[in-house]
């Protein structure tokens, strides 16, 4: 083990370490999160702006940007150095439970209602304007909550992964260039054996798609 980073007795959900190798974030159940330099160890952010427990955090490629997401159904954009908020992203009606920048930096995916105090819902997957924190499509298509979501490395594909025994592809509306908010129609779809898929990645391969099950993972 090379650190055990200073953090706080309390279950963390989220994890994530930014590209350039310099940052390593991490969110907690007390509604907070933390970054770290990752050669020191050294705390350099503490947040506690959040209402509900943090499910997810994700890196920009250029390691300047931090989106947090939350169990209080907002997604939060965070300048890295300075540990000011760019974005807020509002509009989920259920608590999210991921959430993905596109690799050019410009747009965030999110997926919501896969956490186990809200087996309920109908599965929600936006896509927003990292810059303004504007809504850019609304990707509707799954009935039950989503668990994971990711971008392919072109951008141009949004991969979502949920409880309905499904991952979905979407072409990613927003490089269509409209003007009015756009909604995407789903252009590939697998089942999933056991029902339960919990996360997804869209690799550079022929049949780039990857999706875990994990077993620990249940709507019980």
């Amino acid at each position: 083990m090379k650190y055990n980073l200073n953090v706080p007795r309390k279950f963390h959900d989220a994890v994530a370490y930014s590209p350039d190798g310099k940052w390593v974030a991490a969110g907690c159940t007390d509604h907070s999160f933390r970054v770290w330099e990752a050669a020191t160890s050294k705390e350099t952010l503490r947040n506690e702006n959040h209402t509900g427990p943090i499910m997810a955090l994700a890196f920009s490629p250029d390691s300047r940007w931090l989106a947090s997401a939350s169990s209080d159904r907002t997604i939060k954009i965070w300048d890295v150095a300075s540990g000011q908020k760019r974005a807020e992203l509002l509009g989920h009606t259920d608590p999210l439970s991921s959430v993905a920048f596109s690799p050019d930096g410009r747009y965030v995916v999110s997926g919501a209602g896969a956490i186990r105090f809200n087996p309920g819902s109908a599965g929600e997957v936006k896509l927003w304007d990292a810059s303004t924190g504007a809504l850019a499509a609304e990707l509707k298509g799954h009935t039950r909550g989503v668990s994971s979501v990711a971008f392919s490395p072109d951008g141009r594909t949004v991969a979502s992964a949920s409880r309905d025994n499904s991952v979905k592809l979407w072409t990613c509306p927003a490089r269509r260039r409209r003007k009015r908010r756009a909604r995407s129609e789903c252009r590939r779809a697998r089942n999933v054996p056991s029902g339960r898929c919990e996360a997804c990645s869209i690799e550079p391969a022929p049949d780039g798609l990857v999706y875990s099950d994990p077993p620990w993972l249940s709507d019980s």
